[in-house]
Order: C-alpha cells, then sequence, then structure tokens
C-alpha cells in the first residue's frame, strides 16, 4: 500500500506539472523552509533556513556596479518606497559592464527552489542579465540555461519557470534576460535531483565563465554548496537604459514527502553519519521510542526495511544511492533521506 501511494504521488506530480504550460518546476507536498531576502535596511545578507540547517547568503564583495537602495529611475518606479539590488540607483548602466553579485547556499536541502522579482531594461540582443551557477565554489560557472538544464525532459538538472530561453541569447551567444520587460516579474529556478535518485560522481564541469553551452557539465547538486551569481553585462555601446533591478530573492525547501503521508508532524531526525560511505547511520534517542517503527525505502519507493526503532541502521547491502526514512508511532512521524555514498 506505501509502495503504491509513492508511485501515486510521484504520477500526481508529473501530471500536474505537465499540466501547466511553460512551467518546468517540480514542487513538493508544501514548503517545509523558506527565507527572503528582501533587501530592505532592516534585513540581513546572511539568512538562515531551520529545517534543513543550511545558511544562505548574499555576496556583495565582487560588486561595483551593483547597488542595494531605492532607486531613482523612472523606469524602475521611481519614489518606490522599497529597497532592491539595482545596475546602479541613479545613472544608466554603463559600457563593457561585467558585474555580479552571488547568492551562497551552504550544502543545500535537495530540489531546492529559487525565486526572485525583477526588472530591466536593456539594448535587446547586446546588453543583459544572466543567472549562472557554480557547483565548485565559484571557480566555474554554468547559465542556468546551459547543459544541465533539463526543461525539455521535466528531469533530473536545473529547471526554470518564467525564464529566458536558450534561444535568448546576447551577441557573445550567452542567453539572458535582455530586451525589456514591461512589468516587474516573478523568475524561479530549481535544482532538481529527483524523487530521488543519486547522479554520477567524478564528472568534471569545463565550463568557461558562464558561456552558454558548455561540455562537459556537472549536474551534481547533492554534494558541497551551490553558489547562484546574478552576472549584469553590456557591450560598448553607451546607452541610456535602466538597466536591471532585483528584489525579493527567495530560497525555498519543499517536502515531497516520499511514502510519508497524512502526517500529523513531519520532521527530520538528526542522523550521523549522513552521508556515510559505508551505509551505516546512528539515530538519535526518541522519548518512548519502543512504540516507534522505523522503515526505509529505495529511490523507486520499495520498502527494504522495516523494524522496531533502533539507534544503528545498517544497509551496507544495498546500492549507493539516496534512501528515504520513516519513523512513526503512529501519531508523531519523522521522515528524511539517508544517502549511501
Amino acid at each position: 500500500m506505501k509502495k503504491a501511494l509513492f508511485f501515486s504521488f510521484v504520477l500526481c506530480c508529473i501530471l500536474c506539472f505537465n499540466a501547466t504550460k511553460a512551467q518546468y518546476i517540480h514542487y513538493g507536498i508544501h514548503v517545509i523552509d523558506s527565507t527572503v531576502f528582501t533587501l530592505e535596511p532592516s534585513d540581513s545578507l546572511h539568512h538562515h533556513l531551520v529545517y534543513s540547517n543550511d545558511t544562505v547568503k548574499l555576496d556583495t564583495s565582487g560588486t561595483h556596479l551593483w547597488a542595494i537602495g531605492k532607486t531613482t529611475k523612472t523606469f524602475f518606479s521611481s519614489g518606490d518606497s522599497t529597497y532592491s539590488y539595482v545596475t546602479d540607483l541613479t545613472h544608466p548602466y554603463p559600457v563593457n559592464a561585467n558585474d555580479w553579485f552571488v547568492l551562497k547556499i551552504a550544502h543545500p536541502f535537495l530540489n531546492i527552489i529559487v525565486g526572485f522579482t525583477h526588472k530591466y531594461q536593456t539594448s535587446s540582443g547586446h546588453d543583459g542579465g544572466i543567472v549562472e551557477f557554480s557547483l565548485d565554489s565559484g571557480t566555474t560557472w554554468q547559465n542556468i540555461k546551459g547543459d544541465c538544464n533539463a526543461d525539455s525532459t521535466h528531469g533530473h538538472g536545473v529547471l526554470t519557470n518564467n525564464f529566458y530561453a536558450k534561444a535568448d541569447t546576447l551577441a557573445n551567444g550567452q542567453a539572458a534576460f535582455s530586451g525589456s520587460s514591461s512589468n516587474w516579474i516573478y523568475s524561479e529556478f530549481q535544482f532538481f535531483t529527483g524523487i530521488p535518485i543519486k547522479p554520477a560522481r567524478g564528472v568534471v564541469d569545463t565550463t568557461d565563465g558562464g558561456n552558454n553551452g558548455a561540455t562537459g557539465a556537472s549536474c551534481n547538486f547533492m554534494f558541497g554548496s551551490i553558489y547562484v551569481r546574478f552576472r549584469f553585462v553590456s557591450d560598448s555601446t553607451a546607452d541610456t537604459l535602466a538597466g536591471w533591478a532585483i528584489d525579493n530573492i527567495k530560497v525555498r525547501v519543499d517536502d515531497y514527502g516520499g511514502a510519508v503521508h497524512n502526517a500529523n508532524m513531519v520532521n527530520q531526525l538528526n542522523v550521523y553519519p549522513n552521508p556515510s560511505n559505508m551505509g551505516s547511520f546512528t539515530f538519535p534517542i526518541l522519548t518512548n521510542e519502543q512504540d516507534y517503527t522505523l522503515e526505509i525505502y529505495n529511490a523507486i519507493g520499495e520498502m527494504v526495511l522495516s523494524i522496531p526503532y533502533t539507534h544503528f541502521v545498517d544497509i551496507r547491502k544495498y546500492a549507493t544511492g539516496i534512501y528515504l526514512y520513516r519513523v512513526s508511532n503512529g501519531t508523531d512521524n519523522y521522515s528524511g533521506t539517508l544517502i549511501k555514498e
């Protein structure tokens, strides 16, 4: 029955996803954690996700063009009382710009979603805003619409909603937000691992500073940090255009549920080591733990273990990958992932 529920959930996600035109992101059952950088003076640039224990921060150390504040540019609604991140608060953007700020997500939870509100006015096909990510702490960068993009397959990779297309390129061949947006728009992207299957490891990233269509790109979002770069570029022709403004940068963690349904309370246990290269995991002490059972499911929803709750779990005989655990006493429920390397 549990296996059937798992596959029903996956099928429902796929059908609901395909029913919405040009919407590619896979949403879970409900949002279990999120944080928003409002960019207001009272807001910190260093946030914390409680559920997944992630730190998320905006790194502004590499920028000379971007500024946080109230812009006086008419295109961005002069007199607006809100703060945003703008390519210069007062003047048109300069020629030969190549400037960015970085969103750093430490040890992200699976299938994390990043969204942002923005508006742009640039010389179409010449100047624009590029969104990129790095899996090696900023050494190499990939365009969100590069080799890891999976919009066309709806599978593992980077998924987007309300984004530029691969064909929306600047003269230098990079896909970007370019031209003019008539209104403020909300765009988002997801680092989708699946529900869930571990991708191959050891793939070398050979991207060249953000160029679209890089070959040999690593699309493994499960280990280490993910950096997201918002980069504005312009050519050598001077314009008197507003540039790019970004506000309310949101990082979200969804609950994909696995085999857990209709839970009155769902929490994650502090299991260690996780990942485990041996496949052995230690679970914490629970109050009245003799009333709990522990179940483990593989990536396709098959139960591989069902035992009374214990502090030591050994899945060494099973394949490398991600497993889902469920701990329940019928009222209180705990669920999460176990990663066997």
